[in-house]
């Protein structure tokens, strides 16, 4: 399995925090979860930092 790359002038996404996926308030179900992709860093999980 290969490593991603991490570049050092990326940052985590403080929208997911990291994760790539959109935080679900309200699943649709008891014990069911949709995840969608993040909207900020398009399910990267990070985001050019400053």
């Amino acid at each position: 399995m290969k490593k991603p790359v991490i570049n050092p002038s990326e940052r985590n996404c403080p929208e997911c925090m990291g994760t790539g996926f959109a935080v679900v308030k309200h699943p649709t179900r008891p014990g069911v979860r949709i995840y969608e992709q993040c909207k900020e860093c398009l399910g990267k999980g990070r985001v050019a930092g400053n």
